[in-house]
Parts: structure tokens; sequence; C-alpha cells
């Protein structure tokens, strides 16, 4: 699936904004060139990669139920999410209020065809 980029046709993920589902995630991420640092936004693509990784950890932290309810605690002493993926060295995460936004939210941003199949 992910070497012929089936998820961003499958997943319209324009709409999704990662914000929603921790107030400390971005919609972009920094790259250097010569020392100098670049900001660039997540393609569909990356958006879409990240929608998976989110969705197989809540999967897979879904076997022990208590798991989705996890948080940790930063060094700046706030909560973060334990359900969290990486992607060009920004962690994305989904707070444990915000898993049933989240997957809706992903139902949602499915292809027309698909989704009208999926109801």
């Amino acid at each position: 699936m992910k070497l012929e980029h089936l998820e961003a046709k499958i997943i319209n993920s324009s709409n999704i904004n990662f914000k929603k589902y921790y107030a400390h995630n971005k919609e972009y991420y920094f790259h250097y060139v010569n020392n100098k640092k670049y900001k660039n936004s997540f393609s569909n693509i990356e958006k879409a990669n990240i929608v998976l990784n989110l969705l197989l950890t809540i999967r897979n932290r879904s076997f022990h139920w208590e798991n989705l309810y996890k948080t940790k605690i930063t060094n700046q002493k706030a909560l973060a999410p334990r359900i969290t993926t990486k992607s060009h060295n920004t962690f994305i995460g989904v707070m444990p209020n915000k898993i049933n936004a989240f997957l809706s939210d992903l139902i949602e941003s499915f292809e027309k065809d698909l989704n009208s199949y999926l109801k």
C-alpha cells in the first residue's frame, strides 16, 4: 500500500487537523539544509501515513483497553498522549479523550465511494 501511495488515494487527509487531538501537535516539520532551518507542511501522503500509524497504535493498545487511557508527563510537567507516532522528527499524538473524535474524522476522511460503502 505504501509503495503505491494508495493511502493518499483512500484517505483525504487535507481536512484532518492534528491540533484537534492534542494541543501541542504540529501541522508542519522542520528540516535543515546547509545549517538553515526550513519549515514544511506535511503532504497529504505524509498525513495519511501519520493517520494510519495512529490508527495502528490505537488498535494495538486496545487489546488491553486500559492502555488507551494512559498518558505520560513531559519534562515541562504537562500531560502528553501515549498514542503517538513520529514523522520527520515531529511527534503527533492523540489524547485519550479525543480518540472518538479522531476515529470519527478518520471515517469521514475516506473517499466518498468508500465512505458510502462503510455506512
